[in-house]
């Protein structure tokens, strides 16, 4: 039987327990039904599920997470048939940017550097979103 850790109203916990040895420390904790789970709300008769993210939330913060090495954006950039378009983008970028392309050892999706490129070449920030995507899969 699983039971929810609830703390001024949000799921915090959920365990499994044997029904018929329920620790008195989780005697209090709800009955989880309707599939709650960590982060639903409980108003002591009911749990309610989060409310879905705003998409353009989302989105920032799966771009916030977007990180990949040198060689993985190489390769994505490679297997696109991009790769040249950027080295060349690169001779005449800023020095920062000249710099990170040289030096940096991950790339972060939502960096100065990535935007300038991206724009240099005129990517949409959909493409560049599936370019992380897909570099983020390959393994050295």
């Amino acid at each position: 039987m699983k039971r929810a850790e609830v703390i001024s109203g949000v799921v915090v916990n959920v365990a499994e327990f044997d029904p018929d040895n329920i620790p008195g420390w989780a005697a209090s904790w709800p009955k989880v039904t309707d599939g709650a789970g960590i982060g639903w709300g409980w108003d002591g008769s009911a749990f309610t599920a989060p409310p879905a993210p705003d998409p353009a939330e989302a989105l920032a913060a799966e771009r916030a997470g977007m990180i990949v090495s040198k060689f993985q954006a190489k390769v994505a950039l490679l297997q696109a048939g991009l790769l040249s378009q950027v080295e060349t983008a690169i001779q005449s970028a800023d020095a920062v940017t000249q710099l990170a392309w040289a030096e940096a050892n991950e790339f972060h999706r939502d960096s100065p550097a990535i935007a300038a490129l991206s724009a240099a070449i005129g990517l949409s920030e959909t493409e560049v979103d599936d370019l992380f995507r897909a570099a983020a899969v390959i393994a050295a």
